[in-house]
């Protein structure tokens, strides 16, 4: 009789761990989307506002840039999950 090698679970040390890994990882996806994919940044006050109107215009892009990722990571969840239960059926 031949028994199963499961390779061994990877356990963090804390709720909090996980939570700091995701937010972390999201505040990365982001600064690369801001980075990458939004620059020029979207024009929502003029460019002699104030400074602290440009701060606040930075601050709605990098939001912006939250949500897309958040909608592309969801449509990939969808796409995956669609994937694995076509697959499930055959």
């Amino acid at each position: 009789m031949v028994e199963s090698v499961h390779p061994p679970e990877i356990a963090f040390p804390s709720i909090g761990f996980s939570i700091t890994h995701w937010v972390l990882l999201f505040f990365l996806f982001a600064y690369i989307a801001s980075r990458f994919l939004l620059r020029p940044e979207i024009r929502l006050i003029s460019p002699t506002a104030p400074k602290w109107q440009r701060f606040a215009q930075s601050f709605l892009n990098l939001m912006l840039c939250f949500v897309v990722l958040a909608l592309v990571l969801w449509g990939i969840e969808v796409l995956t999950t669609s994937v694995a239960d076509y697959r499930a059926i055959r």
